[in-house]
């Protein structure tokens, strides 16, 4: 069981919202592993409403192992917008890092429901910033298999498309650009999508 509590970053990052908070609540029964009542929350919750009281520190929590996910990172693979709303809210900081350099904006491109990515959008979270193996967030859209995500990326992408940009070699939203691994969106969504 411990080394299914050590993964939990990899159920939250491909959006897997509902394994991931059974086994946050099995960690937290188990003494924690550094989860909080927040990571527990935002990932279980369907339309509750979150505590009247929130922390900054709270929102900004890290377990000791699991890449650094926040809750402000479960909160982007929940396809209710208003708790990475309300989490923003209390702490502002859209590019909130994990260990592996991922973002709220990769996490929200692996979510069910493509709310918090068109909210990060507006809020000019950057599509094109990379994780430290050279994932995009269109990267973990396609591994996620999320269709509809990758389609609001590239929509979001052609919609500040300049002249310079059109004719850029990894193509509009960065369609074609391979990670570390040489794998392209389009492999990603073959292979594991």
């Amino acid at each position: 069981l411990n080394h299914v509590i050590s993964h939990i970053s990899s159920a939250v990052s491909r959006g897997h919202r509902h394994l991931a908070a059974k086994y946050v609540t099995e960690a937290e029964r188990l003494g924690g592993f550094g989860f909080n009542y927040l990571h527990k929350e935002v990932l279980s919750f369907e339309k509750e409403d979150l505590r009247d009281i929130i922390l900054a520190a709270s929102v900004r929590k890290k377990p000791f192992s699991n890449s650094a996910i926040t809750p402000l990172h479960c909160a982007a693979i929940n396809p209710n917008v208003k708790y990475l709303t309300r989490l923003l809210s209390i702490e502002p900081d859209i590019n909130i890092q994990t260990y592996t350099r991922a973002r709220p904006i990769h996490f929200a491109a692996a979510c069910e429901g493509s709310a918090p990515l068109e909210f990060l959008l507006k809020r000019n979270a950057n599509p094109g910033d990379a994780d430290n193996k050279g994932d995009l967030p269109i990267h973990y859209a396609a591994r996620s298999g999320r269709s509809k995500n990758i389609d609001v990326l590239i929509k979001h992408a052609k919609s500040i498309v300049s002249e310079d940009m059109q004719n850029d070699k990894w193509g509009i939203g960065m369609i074609n650009k391979p990670n570390r691994l040489a794998f392209c969106p389009i492999h990603l969504a073959v292979t594991e999508g």
